[in-house]
């Protein structure tokens, strides 16, 4: 039976000065993703962290670390204790015994313990000369229909057949926490998983058109939020109201300014979320020039006075290339379901050049502190986690201070 996951990651290890920390970081999110399932030790060792499990259902593993920051790739092995190489051999034989047929092969030997007295070719030959003695196949370096990787470490050897792939990237929480204003389309759960992959713990802020709170959660939007906490293990959502300022715009504002206007006020109700709850930074799935709304001057106007910077990692992708990630991820076809959007309501031929003057103007016009404040009373927050595997949500008292990790 496979009993060890070996994590590899490669980033981290080029964070000179700071490199513990980001594997304490990395070993705590592992942790994390594997809440509520079984294991009965986790620990570095020579450049990776190895997990001991005695469950044969590795398919629940390997969907939860394989989403896990700054994992570069995993692979789940047989361990050889005591560290006899003659041991190494008589197990290495009875696993691929377990993979027959076969007519090609090759050994790959990573010698972490140097103090190892046979180097990783010398291990190489020594396995491949008795795997092709008893099954009588071919050492193949170019093509080989199975690899065996060898693991040489200081208390044991690894032995396994396979890897698989990681995110990479740096370990979610290492880069702050970030609130993103999130629509349920295409861009912004591509534009989380970036923030996310860099490090960023990532919240979230939905403007919805749905009746309540509770039909926006139960839409694609919650959906999508529940995927991508597989990736951060703990989020929060703000599900805000928007139908108080759709009420007033709508008959006081002039249609061309509605959609900036609205923008602004999403990143108006951000910040005060970000200052009652110690956020870093406001992010958003914007990309320039994309649509008429994000032009430069529209992006500039919207941000003049916020007190937080505004992130936004799609800022230079143009919408193929956010597709294609998007189906990458996962989000894709999610994000095509059927869902009442804020901004469908809202005229569709914005102004492209707002100046932050007009913008100042129509705020003072429509009272925007006063809308801020009853859309703020309106908002519902719910916290998912990550639990066995699976993603349980609750829902949260506004206005409570404290975000536990």
């Amino acid at each position: 039976m496979l009993d060890t996951i070996t994590i590899h990651y490669s980033e981290i290890a080029l964070k000179r000065g700071k490199r513990s920390f980001f594997e304490h970081m990395l070993m705590q999110n592992i942790k994390k993703s594997l809440n509520g399932l079984p294991y009965n030790d986790i620990r570095r060792n020579l450049g990776r962290i190895l997990v001991q499990i005695d469950n044969e259902n590795i398919e629940i593993y390997r969907n939860v670390i394989s989403k896990v920051f700054g994992v570069k790739w995993f692979a789940f092995a047989k361990s050889v204790k005591p560290r006899d190489f003659d041991l190494l051999i008589d197990t290495v034989i009875d696993e691929l015994h377990k993979l027959q047929p076969f007519n090609t092969f090759k050994i790959d030997t990573t010698r972490a313990d140097k103090s190892f007295p046979y180097t990783s070719m010398e291990v190489n030959k020594k396995l491949g000369s008795a795997i092709s003695n008893k099954f009588k196949n071919k050492v193949s370096m170019e093509n080989p229909e199975i690899i065996v990787y060898i693991e040489i470490l200081n208390d044991q050897f690894l032995i396994y057949t396979r890897k698989y792939e990681g995110p990479g990237g740096l370990p979610v929480g290492t880069s702050g926490k970030v609130l993103h204003l999130f629509s349920g389309g295409i861009d912004s759960p591509v534009a989380a998983w970036l923030l996310m992959k860099r490090g960023a713990l990532v919240d979230y802020i939905h403007f919805y058109a749905a009746h309540d709170a509770n039909e926006a959660r139960q839409s694609k939007v919650g959906e999508l939020i529940k995927f991508l906490t597989y990736f951060s293990y703990k989020s929060r959502a703000f599900y805000v109201p928007f139908h108080i300022f759709h009420l007033v715009a709508a008959s006081q504002l002039d249609p061309k300014l509605e959609t900036v206007i609205f923008r602004r006020f999403m990143v108006r109700i951000a910040e005060r979320l970000a200052k009652m709850y110690g956020y870093q930074a406001i992010s958003t799935g914007e990309s320039l020039a994309q649509v008429a709304s994000q032009t430069m001057q529209n992006m500039i106007s919207i941000a003049h006075g916020i007190q937080f910077q505004i992130l936004r990692p799609l800022l230079t992708y143009d919408k193929e290339e956010i597709i294609n990630l998007a189906k990458r991820i996962g989000t894709y076809e999610i994000s095509l379901k059927e869902c009442k959007d804020a901004c469908s309501l809202i005229s569709s031929h914005p102004k492209t050049n707002v100046t932050p003057e007009e913008i100042l103007d129509a705020e003072q016009r429509i009272n925007i502190d006063k809308l801020i404040e009853k859309t703020l009373n309106e908002t519902t927050i719910i916290e998912y986690k990550l639990s066995q595997g699976r993603i349980e949500e609750r829902q949260i008292v506004y206005q409570e201070q404290h975000y536990s990790s």
